[in-house]
């Protein structure tokens, strides 16, 4: 009730569309409604590529589907869904750790936020190398097409930086300017933070924590070298 209110005072509110959705499929999980739960979560996944999702939704979403999981409430591939989160909204240990720890019931899942990670910081390295043989026209290239591929806000920006540190030294130097910007833009790249728990937050705002504690690494979760 106190979502339905708060979505018709904000009816264009994206963040509590998507916070509203959440309740509702927790409702029809609690009823047991397996095949409504089903078909609300798919629409979720379906858009998780659009510009609007911001990390607090990515959370929200891999919460959601941690919970499904460890409840065996099976839906169509949805470590795909998570590692496209994972690539998306990693980049740094912070953001890693933080979306691990949405993932906490179901670890799997969480390692696989730890996995796309990792895979960033060696798409980032990759292409970074290509600077220290002073190819940094390929360095961008590469940056630029991981980065809109995975969407991911670290592979965007650092292509912008490469881009402006060499000016000189990359071809196409304004059509690429214009390609990264558009992502910046798109993407609010620039502007990417997690909202969870940040005091600067929105009135009435809101964070669903559906369970868990901060999923343990594969070595924490193996105790102490014996």
């Amino acid at each position: 009730d106190d979502f339905a209110r708060l979505i018709e005072r904000n009816p264009d509110n994206a963040r509590h569309q998507r916070l509203g959705a959440l309740v509702n499929i927790l409702q029809l999980i609690e009823q047991n409604e397996l095949a409504q739960v089903l078909a609300e979560v798919s629409t979720l996944c379906k858009r998780i590529r659009e510009p609007g999702v911001d990390f607090e939704a990515a959370s929200n979403l891999l919460n959601l589907l941690s919970l499904m999981a460890s409840r065996r409430i099976q839906m169509e591939d949805p470590t795909i869904v998570v590692d496209t989160l994972g690539l998306r909204f990693t980049g740094t240990r912070a953001l890693t750790e933080l979306l691990a720890g949405a993932a906490a019931v179901f670890p799997l899942y969480a390692e696989h936020i730890r996995a796309a990670n990792a895979q960033l910081l060696r798409l980032t390295e990759t292409a970074m190398s290509k600077t220290l043989e002073d190819k940094p026209g390929a360095a961008v290239e590469e940056l630029a097409a991981h980065g809109k591929e995975t969407l991911n806000s670290k592979l965007i920006e650092t292509a912008y930086l490469v881009l402006n540190r060499y000016p000189d030294k990359i071809a196409d130097f304004a059509q690429w300017q214009s390609t990264i910007n558009e992502l910046r833009t798109r993407y609010n790249t620039q502007g990417i933070r997690p909202t969870l728990g940040e005091q600067k937050r929105q009135a009435g705002g809101l964070t669903l924590r559906i369970g868990g504690k901060p999923a343990p690494t594969k070595a924490e979760a193996a105790g102490p070298a014996k």
